[in-house]
């Protein structure tokens, strides 16, 4: 799992199953985003990809994968503070600079 962010408090923690090695959904609670899910798994293929935001509605997502582990971070924000995110905290969380990840 990635450091967390300064700010992000941890509410509930749940652990499944799955082929390749257990998920992990974490319930977060920060002041930007409200309450939040960020999901864990491991997909049984090894890459690093940058965060994609997909909006639906009112709600938001930002995935991503590092090494064996991609990730989704679900949220209700505005556009505005999805940005943000995906360019501070979550951009922080990894060196995708030095992974040759832009």
């Amino acid at each position: 799992m990635p450091s967390r962010p300064e700010g992000w408090e941890v509410a509930n923690v749940q652990i499944f199953p799955s082929t390749f090695g257990p998920s992990v959904e974490i319930v977060i609670r920060t002041e930007a985003l409200g309450t939040a899910s960020l999901f864990a798994v491991r997909p049984g293929k090894t890459k690093f990809a940058s965060v994609t935001l997909t909006h639906k509605g009112d709600w938001n997502a930002a995935n991503w994968q590092v090494g064996e582990v991609a990730y989704a971070l679900v949220a209700k924000v505005t556009p505005e503070n999805a940005t943000k995110l995906r360019l501070g905290s979550l951009n922080r969380s990894y060196d995708f600079q030095d992974r040759g990840v832009e």
